[in-house]
């Protein structure tokens, strides 16, 4: 009996996402029902692990809709053979490895907004005051923008993705010297915007 109730239970979910690939919103309605408490435990425990315990509750229901989103906006690519909850949780840990390297790649940038800040002539607690004002780093982001664009790609890896000088030259496909060259008139350009 109990396996004939799995049967069924696993054939209902896959009519379901037949059904939600056709558009059907109270069948992911029904989904989320039956799969949001164990992906709400899952993203609780990837930001717990991750060390991240400021507003846990919300930032792990933050996560959860994110999963789920993405699987409404995803809908008519994903295959259901069984059930969508594997799918949904194996998407809750991309998503919050995908928050984690952004979080750290946004704080060397503003490491190096820093360093950056220093170079203008700043006093140190205006540097550590502009490390942490995301005002700064979003005039730093407009000004890469206004670059031309050899000096805003160089900028772009090199400044903003903190790409080693080599990296940046094997993803342009230019040698390393001339990313050196384009980098020194980006940051002098630069210097001269925030200035």
């Amino acid at each position: 009996m109990g396996a004939e109730l799995s049967t069924a239970v696993l054939t209902a979910e896959t009519e379901l996402w037949a059904r939600v690939q056709a558009g059907d919103e109270e069948a992911f309605a029904l989904l989320y029902r039956r799969h949001s408490a164990r992906v709400l435990r899952r993203c609780r425990g990837l930001i717990v692990t991750d060390g991240r315990h400021d507003d846990v509750a919300g930032r792990s229901e933050d996560l959860a809709s994110g999963a789920f989103l993405h699987a409404w906006r995803r809908r008519g690519d994903i295959v259901v053979e069984s059930s969508i909850l594997p799918w949904l949780l194996a998407t809750a840990a991309h998503l919050h490895a995908n928050d984690r390297r952004a979080r750290i790649r946004a704080h060397r940038l503003l490491r190096r907004v820093a360093g950056l800040r220093e170079t203008l002539g700043g006093a140190q607690h205006e540097v550590e005051t502009a490390a942490q004002s995301s005002v700064f780093v979003e005039r730093v982001r407009a000004a890469v923008r206004t670059l031309a664009p050899p000096y805003r790609s160089v900028a772009d890896l090199c400044i903003l993705r903190d790409l080693s000088v080599r990296d940046a030259a094997t993803r342009l496909g230019v040698p390393e010297g001339t990313v050196k060259s384009r980098l020194h008139h980006a940051r002098g350009r630069l210097r001269a915007a925030l200035g």
